[in-house]
């Protein structure tokens, strides 16, 4: 069973470093580009946690407002328009505090609640914005397949998603769900599931609403 991190936000990680070093060298070009078509972006970081780590590190929620400021600042675009919004389940509270230096700029909203159950509210009145969902999950069972495909259908005048998939733990859990006895025997397996931290690991086992959970995120049985 992977670690249920109960310190996950002590101490950043190296691994969650690279994930913000990506999505902080990935959205200046976005904002840049999508600023430059006159048609207003709608920021969404899906699984935003607490914004800052405990050592004194940012999380995507800071790094993306960072980004924001700067890209409405260098602008060359008459009219300029990013709203953001900041989802998380458990810690919405912490997240407005450690963001609140930016609040008098723009629209920036946080939302208490799952992603899966909030994000379609929140995309409903969006219709012919610019979309970015950054989609960082504690685990992998809120990939649905058919819920993120379902997007390109919300009439957005464009929509963006960066996902960040533990495939390692998917690959686990299919061999789980499978009775695939090698990801309980083999070293290198052994070796990684050590390594690998989850917030919110799914449990997995030999059933059919499991093989269910791993379809809904492949998008098929394949």
């Amino acid at each position: 069973m992977s670690k249920n991190n109960v310190n996950f936000f002590k101490e950043k990680n190296s691994w969650s470093e690279i994930k913000d070093r990506l999505l902080g060298c990935y959205l200046p070009q976005y904002f840049q580009k999508l600023l430059m078509s006159r048609s207003p972006i709608f920021y969404v970081d899906c699984f935003a946690g607490k914004g800052k780590f405990e050592d004194g590190n940012d999380g995507s929620p800071r790094i993306a407002l960072q980004v924001r400021q700067k890209s409405l600042a260098q602008t060359r675009a008459q009219t300029a328009n990013i709203e953001t919004c900041f989802i998380d389940l458990n810690y919405a509270d912490e997240l407005c505090g450690n963001i609140s230096e930016f609040s008098a700029d723009g629209v920036i909203g946080v939302v208490s609640g799952r992603y899966e159950e909030k994000i379609s509210e929140l995309l409903s009145n969006k219709q012919n914005y610019n979309v970015f969902l950054y989609i960082d999950p504690y685990g992998i069972q809120a990939l649905d397949f058919d819920m993120i495909s379902g997007f390109a259908d919300k009439g957005f005048s464009s929509i963006e998603l960066l996902i960040n998939m533990n495939s390692f733990g998917f690959f686990r859990d299919a061999c789980r769900a499978m009775s695939v006895s090698k990801v309980n025997n083999d070293k290198a397996f052994r070796d990684l599931e050590s390594e690998l931290v989850e917030y919110d690991p799914a449990d997995v086992k030999a059933t059919d609403q499991s093989a269910q959970l791993l379809t809904g995120i492949a998008g098929g049985d394949y």
